[in-house]
């Protein structure tokens, strides 16, 4: 049974933030890359932009957050 296109909405946008880490491809076109042709419906992709484009503009303040709550702790290690 497949997902939900929440879920895929989710993953899709989880591949493009670790893909986008890599520094080598903008956002924009590893959204494209993981959603050819825009097959996912109106609100699905609206998610996945949402998700994707929200992360990347609070990147800052979440790696602030992150290392407060986690009392500077390396949690990629």
């Amino acid at each position: 049974q497949p997902a939900p296109a929440t879920t895929s909405s989710r993953a899709a946008a989880q591949r493009v933030l670790r893909e986008w880490e890599q520094g080598q491809r903008h956002a924009a076109e590893l959204i494209e890359h993981v959603n050819p042709g825009s097959n996912r419906s109106g609100p699905d992709r609206a998610l996945l932009l949402d998700l994707v484009f929200t992360v990347l503009r609070y990147l800052s303040l979440l790696d602030h957050w992150i290392t407060l709550l986690t009392g500077g702790r390396d949690l990629d290690a």
